[in-house]
């Protein structure tokens, strides 16, 4: 099937913000199409070429006005803050039981420092 713009769009008229968690082939489309709809793009994923493809749109998407961030991914650390950043509504908190799955090999976990600052 040969999916353009125009169908992605079509799809995506009536939402604030994109957030797509597969890598797909159709990436540059996809963020054509989140441009023409005006919305913000977020991916979760860790396609080693995203970049690349979407430098070749670069002005495009600087031009649109919209927050584009590719490549968000997970970090184990994440999570953690999330809890700190929601503990401060409850009135009495003790512990969070976090756990997740993932197949991945992360090489350098100081970027999870980076998470903790921000929160």
């Amino acid at each position: 099937m040969n999916i353009t713009v125009e169908h992605i769009t079509f799809l995506i008229f009536q939402i604030h913000l994109m957030v797509v968690a597969i890598a797909t082939k159709r990436t540059k489309q996809i963020v054509e199409a989140a441009i023409e709809a005006n919305i913000d793009y977020l991916d979760i994923c860790f396609q080693q070429d995203v970049y690349q493809v979407l430098e070749t749109i670069c002005q495009l998407i600087k031009d649109a006005g919209n927050y584009f961030i590719i490549q968000a991914g997970f970090h184990p650390g994440l999570l953690t803050s999330y809890v700190r950043i929601g503990a401060q509504y409850f009135d009495r908190y003790k512990k969070a039981n976090i756990a997740f799955a993932m197949n991945v090999r992360i090489e350098n976990a100081d970027s999870v420092y980076e998470f903790r600052r921000l929160c």
